[in-house]
């Protein structure tokens, strides 16, 4: 259905943008959850583009959800990504959490081979928190399919909303901001190739950070890949950044000022749950064990619960 939608608006696209040499471009994709639907309105667009021949897709830098979508985009089945929202927005409006990237896995595995990973090498960018660590990991090579989904499932572990969990292995967490290439001095050595960077969460619109889990009285994604579409559309035809779309080179100030910002928390929120889990290993098995530990354990699982129940399905 949305292929006719896309085909329409390749008709408003202005001539001087579809007669030019071909566009090289980087991808650089932040992760947003739900809002992962946003961003295959855009891939679907950047698709029909790069079958016209207008663009051509060398490299995708991705983290959580937006490593899925990168894969489907390059194996060619955006399609299937209706089936993993709908299954994961079931499981999310259930249970309250996400726990779907088993089932996203074997979608995957049935529709590509064993050297999936080999494709993907030196394409597909992915980041992750190692918070034992502290450091930022950075991912483009993969030993076996295996490991590229062990990959995926550290970048997108969200602590307690992926599973009860805080970090995968009691380690990695959402990788939260995807790596950004480095721009080289002289274009020309590269193809004249730009990055274009997708924003899933905009802090200066309250929304795009609500929707990430917030699904009331949704039971699709139509509205969010379309909306998708239309904004990669807007900016494909005006050449000015757009709500989720613009290129590195003259990202808005905001954006680049909100990119610092993520930096900032990641740091934070990877040394305190660092703090936790060190805590946690070394005060005893007794001290766990203690009334007021587990009242608050309960209390805060209630309180996650009610939150998810009444504000976000």
């Amino acid at each position: 259905m949305i292929e006719k939608y896309i085909s329409r608006l390749m008709e408003t696209t202005p001539s001087t943008f579809l007669n030019t040499n071909t566009l090289h471009l980087d991808v650089v994709v932040e992760g947003g959850a739900f809002n992962g639907s946003y961003l295959v309105g855009v891939l679907y667009f950047l698709k029909e583009l790069e079958r016209k021949g207008r663009i051509k897709i060398h490299r995708f830098s991705a983290c959580s959800v937006s490593t899925i979508c990168s894969i489907l985009y390059m194996i060619e089945r955006l399609d299937l990504f209706e089936n993993i929202y709908r299954q994961g927005l079931d499981i999310f409006k259930r249970d309250g959490r996400l726990d779907v990237l088993t089932t996203v896995f074997d979608i995957i595995r049935q529709v590509s081979d064993e050297n999936l990973y080999m494709r993907l090498n030196n394409r597909l960018y992915m980041t992750y928190y190692d918070v034992k660590n502290c450091r930022h990991v950075v991912k483009c090579k993969y030993k076996s399919n295996d490991h590229l989904f062990e990959c995926i499932s550290r970048s997108a572990h969200i602590p307690f909303v992926i599973d009860a969990n805080i970090a995968r292995h009691g380690r990695y967490i959402d990788g939260q901001q995807p790596y950004f290439f480095k721009e080289k001095r002289n274009a020309s050595a590269d193809n004249g190739r730009k990055m274009l960077c997708i924003s899933l969460v905009t802090y200066s619109n309250i929304n795009t950070i609500t929707s990430t889990i917030n699904v009331k009285n949704e039971n699709n994604n139509v509205h969010r890949v379309l909306s998708g579409t239309l904004d990669a559309h807007t900016f494909f035809m005006t050449g000015i950044p757009t709500q989720m779309c613009c290129f590195k080179h003259n990202m808005p100030m905001t954006i680049n000022i909100q990119n610092k910002v993520k930096q900032l928390l990641l740091v934070f929120i990877g040394y305190l749950i660092s703090i936790i889990i060190y805590a946690t290993q070394y005060i005893g098995d007794d001290m766990l064990k203690t009334f007021i530990v587990k009242v608050f354990r309960v209390t805060s699982e209630d309180i996650y619960k009610t939150f998810i129940q009444h504000y976000c399905v």
